[in-house]
This record gives C-alpha cells, sequence and structure tokens, in this order.
C-alpha cells in the first residue's frame, strides 16, 4: 500500500513525498566496483607466477663452470686456457634407508580426528563403507569402521591408509 501525498489530516504537516529511485546502475555501481578490484588482483597473481616461471629454474639460473686459467712454465710468456675445468665424475648420492612407523588404531573416530592421527607421516583415503560411493565433505560426521592396512602394522612413511567410513548412526555393509 502508497502512503498518500498532499496535504495531511487537520493539524498535521502535509505528507512528504515518496523518496526517488535511483536507477539500477547506480544501486549496483558499488558492487561492480568490488568485482573490478578482485579481477585485477587475481590477473595480477596469474601474471606474478607467469612471470617468476612458476617455481622452475629458469636457464638463467644455473650455474656455469668458471673458465680456469693455466700457465706454462715458459718465463717470458703465459698461455690462457679458456677451456672448462674438468669435473670428476661424483658418485649418485645415496638414498637413505627407508623410514618405519606403526599404524595407530583410529577404527571408531570421527573421519576428522582419523585424518588428523594419521597426516603427519601417512596419508589417507576416505571411502563409503556402504557402497553408495559418496563424498564425504563434513568429516566430522563420518565414523572410521575399518582401515587397511590394519592398526599395529609397520609401514614406510607416505603410506596411504585407506579408511572406511560411515555416516553416523549408519551400519557398513
Amino acid at each position: 500500500m502508497s502512503q498518500p501525498t498532499g496535504p495531511g489530516p487537520q493539524g498535521y504537516p502535509p505528507y512528504p513525498p515518496p523518496p526517488r529511485q535511483q536507477p539500477a546502475w547506480r544501486r549496483r555501481l558499488p558492487l561492480w566496483i568490488a568485482l573490478g578490484v578482485v579481477a585485477i588482483g587475481v590477473v595480477s597473481c596469474i601474471a606474478a607466477v607467469a612471470s617468476s616461471g612458476g617455481g622452475e629454474p629458469s636457464a638463467s639460473s644455473t650455474p656455469i663452470p668458471a673458465p680456469t686459467t693455466a700457465t706454462t712454465s715458459a718465463p717470458s710468456t703465459a698461455v690462457a686456457s679458456t677451456q672448462p675445468a674438468t669435473q670428476q665424475p661424483t658418485e649418485p648420492p645415496t638414498s637413505a634407508a627407508p623410514v618405519f612407523v606403526t599404524v595407530p588404531n583410529v577404527v571408531g573416530r570421527d573421519l576428522q580426528s582419523a585424518q588428523e592421527e594419521l597426516f603427519p607421516p601417512l596419508r589417507s583415503t576416505s571411502i563409503d563403507a556402504t557402497g553408495q560411493n559418496r563424498a564425504q565433505l563434513w568429516d566430522r560426521n563420518w565414523i572410521v569402521v575399518r582401515q587397511e592396512p590394519p592398526a599395529g602394522t609397520e609401514v614406510t612413511v607416505l603410506t596411504d591408509v585407506k579408511l572406511y567410513v560411515v555416516k553416523e548412526g549408519e551400519a557398513a555393509r
């Protein structure tokens, strides 16, 4: 219901005119400015990554062996050689012995706390134990019902531990 205009009731001041609506483009101007600032930021970040080479070493950053100068034993003249020094073949680095860790028991815990316990030395993959292949979006709503490899197994660092999970209140199939 719109407000009446014109003279007000007896003894009261007249009704004020309704406020004027701004055009739609003017109401949306702050939104367009914010989107422009965000777009400029994204483009500048992409340009910075592209100009830095994306973390890949460039050809100019690889060291070039310095030429060596060899002198002869002749008393009057010295002869300089600009050939690079020959490098002795180096032995490849020996790999260290693999590091083993014991898989902890995370069965019965919520997925979030299970992943937090496993993470530093081990990796984890969560699998819907009902067979419905659902994604685990809210990790605290899922309970670990089985794990592979089982608890107490000695495995190498960064081994993937499969966590079979169900939602709270469900039974595994």
